[in-house]
């Protein structure tokens, strides 16, 4: 069998407490080092490199990416390359992270309307104590 070369990644989202995240605000107003942030990204870096080798372990060309998700959040890309035969690129897809959504439809339970209630209350709770800040 021939062998063939595919592009493997994986990807880590990574964010910190808002209490973090005010506290590297203020350091970034005094010009200093963002720790908490650096420690994040530190970890999202190891965290992908190493289910990257733990999943390919004959992986080559290995880069890294980041990007900014949102305030106080990133997310760190790690790729490289790898030989398949070309058989096992079949299953390499087949075992990829893809979801049937008829099927996920069909087990998802139907919410009641009390549930749906509280769950508006709970997304509600922030925006309402934004506001009382704000006003008092």
């Amino acid at each position: 069998m021939a062998k063939k070369e595919i592009l493997v990644w994986e990807v880590a989202v990574k964010t910190k407490p808002i209490y973090r995240d005010i506290f590297q605000s203020a350091r970034n107003l005094l010009g200093m080092n963002l720790v908490a942030y650096e420690a994040m990204i530190d970890d999202a870096f190891a965290e992908t490199y190493g289910k990257l080798i733990v999943k390919y372990p004959d992986a080559t060309d290995i880069k890294f990416t980041t990007t900014q998700v949102t305030n106080g959040a990133c997310e760190v890309i790690c790729y490289g390359k790898t030989m398949v035969e070309e058989d096992e690129e079949i299953l390499q897809i087949l075992k990829s992270k893809k979801i049937d959504w008829k099927k996920f439809k069909k087990k998802q339970k139907k919410l009641t309307w009390k549930q749906k209630l509280i769950g508006v209350l709970i997304k509600l709770i922030p925006i309402a104590i934004i506001i009382g800040i704000i006003l008092w």
